[in-house]
């Protein structure tokens, strides 16, 4: 079904060879490196610094009211925008006027369909603050956070070593009722059993079982393979990637893209598709749908045991499932077809599935379309009017109920996941869990039409006009004061990173700071444990809320560079020393960054006692030590400006 390779392999006549058996000299095997698709794509992109085709963002109001602060008023590079509840729409259509982003609104399309529909291009590479999977579009997109995002507007170079590269071969023909969601799921089965084998990899996917896969089907497969923990993805293109974007009206952003022989590998998944069968997860646990329907209860009591090591609510979930299975009773109150895998081939499928049947018992079937074209599709083909009349409920209609659900899309914790063809079949039945494996639509649905006025008169693409930010509900970026020469600090709390959340992440807008001035102390927390995982925008609310360092036991990197960023000096101390309602001096601190001093010393006044407190700030780079001497980047890239 599917078989890991864990070790360098060799793409050649036309199948994949172990390192160990192709017996390639150093020259050849370093001339083979160049010939992936990978190394393509990077290489026509900067190689270690990449020059991004487009920035996708849609948690961008941190990053844009930041940019209106420093001054920043023209994009070197194409901003896709997607507005949504995080975004205060005001807010979110000022930034697309006055920079010239492209603005999606919100229920116009999930973010990834839209960006394959019209954004992605074969051989492009592109920057998102989430997963914008386009991979099977032969584009690669490289996930980042706000910090980074952020970089990109100001121009700084993106640096990365390029992740090793596996090999995911594609071979044979998936049969009937087996769907892109129970290949992903096996692929996911087979990469964590080898070690989490994916993660922080890049995928290569290739392969003669390509041509039995449409690009719908492809579609959903690469944004599945998201889970694997990987770094991206990136499909080799054909005919039907080039038809994909002819039917987009976009048939100048085709490319062929494909490895050359001997193109050489990191490791390999080799994938027979026609062994494929359909899968259901309770996730992380990945299981052939057979196997729950054969041993019913043999299978009650591994995922009884796996119930025992999750939280509460996945706990009774899967109790819920063990009870059915025993019973032979539905499983579901609802499932959900959701935007992630609602694709028109998708969706239309599973309207021939049910074309004359009901959706029966107490089991809801919910389907919400990837998009507004892919909505209007459905609409002329007929296949909305099927889905109607079998009871399903359309874009969330009649959501109702409650109880354990499946979900078509991408896996996460607690989620129960079936391919929509197993799902239709289930529905079909009551809700009791059915394979689809045999099972297929007896009529071929209509071609896909793309309607681009769907969203010729939604989406905001306009010139920047480079005025000032209209911020409705959103507050601005406040000022920010240099760093003292001495910082007098109150601590305020005893926390972990994860659990220390800031005032404005409850909706509360925090006070002003107060100004940094000798004799009115800052304030800063302590983190009780090695503080990392915290995102950028954690940062930000931090120094609102005038917090001018934080002391742990140790920093994950990239937190360590959220902190600097905003001017919060990360000092590593030990377990103890510090502690809540203390008060912290740090004299001529200013000159110790200035020097670029990595040892503090620092008086500590407890409610008992009075101590010097040895503080390790680490090395710093120039820029990082110019940037706690201006108080953040903001006030840091404002001078440079000026």
């Amino acid at each position: 079904m599917v078989k890991v390779i864990r070790q360098g392999v060799y793409f050649m006549e036309g199948k994949l060879i172990k390192e160990s058996q192709a017996f390639m000299t150093s020259d050849k095997k370093e001339r083979a490196v160049k010939n992936t698709v990978a190394y393509a794509v990077s290489s026509a992109h900067g190689g270690g610094v990449q020059n991004f085709d487009a920035l996708l963002s849609a948690e961008f109001e941190d990053v844009f009211r930041t940019a209106d602060a420093m001054g920043l008023r023209q994009l070197a590079v194409k901003n896709v925008l997607f507005s949504g509840a995080r975004n205060d729409p005001d807010f979110a259509y000022s930034v697309a006027k006055t920079y010239g982003a492209e603005l999606v609104p919100e229920g116009l399309s999930a973010p990834a369909e839209y960006v394959r529909e019209r954004i992605a291009k074969s051989g492009a590479m592109l920057f998102g603050t989430s997963a914008f999977p386009c991979g099977a579009l032969g584009a690669v997109c490289v996930r980042g956070n706000e910090g980074d995002y952020l970089r990109q507007l100001l121009g700084k170079p993106f640096k990365t070593s390029f992740p090793e590269t596996v090999a995911v071969y594609f071979r044979g023909k998936p049969g009937k009722g087996v769907g892109p969601t129970d290949i992903a799921l096996s692929v996911l089965k087979a990469v964590r059993t080898a070690g989490n084998f994916a993660a922080g990899k890049l995928l290569e996917c290739f392969g003669p079982g390509l041509a039995n896969l449409s690009m719908d089907f492809r579609n959903t497969v690469d944004s599945m393979l998201c889970a694997s923990d990987c770094f991206a993805a990136v499909w080799a293109t054909d005919g039907k990637t080039q038809e994909y974007f002819e039917t987009y009206s976009r048939a100048g952003d085709y490319k062929p893209l494909a490895p050359r022989e001997p193109a050489f590998y990191d490791g390999g998944v080799v994938v027979d598709l026609s062994r494929i069968e359909p899968m259901i997860a309770f996730y992380p646990e990945i299981y052939p749908v057979r196997e729950l329907l054969e041993s019913p209860a043999e299978t009650s009591e591994k995922l009884r045991a796996v119930a025992q090591k999750q939280c509460a609510e996945v706990r009774m979930r899967l109790d819920s499932v063990c009870d059915a299975l025993k019973e032979g009773t539905p499983f579901f109150a609802e499932m959900y077809l959701d935007e992630d895998a609602a694709n028109y081939e998708t969706v239309s499928e599973v309207a021939e599935l049910l074309r004359g049947k009901a959706v029966g018992g107490a089991t809801a079937f919910n389907v919400y379309p990837a998009s507004a074209a892919v909505f209007r599709a459905l609409i002329g083909s007929g296949a909305l009017e099927t889905l109607l009349s079998a009871g399903v409920a359309v874009n969330g209609y009649a959501c109702a109920g409650s109880g354990l659900e499946a979900v078509d899309g991408v896996p996460v914790a607690g989620a129960v996941v079936l391919d929509a063809r197993t799902m239709a079949a289930t529905a079909a039945n009551g809700g009791i869990l059915t394979s689809a494996l045999g099972s297929a639509s007896h009529r071929r649905f209509k071609k896909f039409q793309f309607d681009e006025n769907v969203y010729r008169s939604r989406v905001v693409c306009e010139a920047g006009s480079g005025g000032p930010l209209r911020y409705g509900n959103v507050r601005p970026i406040p000022e920010m004061g240099a760093l003292p020469g001495a910082l007098p600090l109150q601590v305020r709390a005893a926390e972990t990173p994860a659990s220390f959340i800031p005032t404005r992440a409850d909706g509360e807008q925090p006070a002003a700071p107060e100004n940094d001035v000798p004799g009115e102390a800052a304030g800063a927390v302590v983190f009780t444990k090695h503080a990392q995982g915290a995102p950028w925008p954690q940062a930000i609310a931090m120094r609102e809320e005038n917090l001018r360092a934080v002391f742990a036991a140790g920093f994950e990197e990239t937190y360590r560079t959220h902190l600097i960023d905003w001017g919060i000096l990360p000092f590593v101390c030990a377990k103890g020393e510090i502690g809540a309602g203390d008060f912290v001096h740090l004299e001529n601190i200013r000159e110790a960054v200035s020097r670029g001093e990595e040892r503090v010393i620092a008086k500590a006044i407890g409610k008992k006692k009075t101590r010097d407190v040895a503080l390790m700030l680490g090395p710093l780079t120039e820029e990082q030590r110019a940037i706690l001497l201006a108080g953040s980047r903001v006030g840091y890239e404002r001078e440079r400006r000026e």
